[in-house]
């Protein structure tokens, strides 16, 4: 047990040996772990694993090579979206790699079916981006969180379905 001293309490030999045995105890599970967790090649490259750069070039590429592999297909599509606001995206960046479409376009579909959260990852209104380059809207204001496709073509985006311009 600890001894009152003048200043204070002093510890025994027998409490000084328990704290020491369990933060050396503290010290062995954390290396223990460290070693089993931690994969070998992490920082070679900094705070990154090296071999991510190994497995990812051994990932099969899913993306076709631009616009107009699509556009063999699609023509209305890629022609509608030649002309506007969208014309600089590639048509992947909404509806997600289409390798496995072109190859069987009948088994692999690429709709897309919600598109709020698709919509608003560019679309949704950030403090820090200006307005001038993309429109932004707070999507349950704008639309009371229904669907961006129930009004807006996104091909043409700027028209509203049925023809009345927005």
């Amino acid at each position: 047990m600890a001894k009152e001293r003048e200043g204070g309490f002093r510890f025994t030999q027998s409490a000084l040996f328990r704290i020491g045995l369990l933060l050396g105890l503290v010290l062995v599970i954390f290396a223990f772990v460290r070693t089993t967790a931690v994969p070998a090649s992490f920082g070679e490259y900094g705070r990154y694993r090296g071999d991510n750069i190994a497995e990812n070039i051994n990932k099969e590429v899913g993306f076709t090579k631009d616009n107009s592999v699509c556009g063999k297909c699609h023509q209305s599509e890629f022609q509608t979206l030649a002309g506007n606001e969208h014309q600089g995206l590639n048509c992947e960046s909404c509806h997600g790699p289409g390798t496995r479409h072109t190859q069987q376009p009948a088994a692999v579909s690429l709709k897309i079916t919600e598109t709020v959260e698709l919509c608003s990852s560019c679309h949704a209104k950030i403090a820090a981006r200006s307005e001038d380059k993309i429109a932004t809207v707070i999507p349950f204001m704008h639309s009371g969180g229904g669907d961006c496709a129930m009004c807006h073509n996104p091909h043409k985006p700027w028209g509203k379905i049925g023809g009345a311009a927005q």
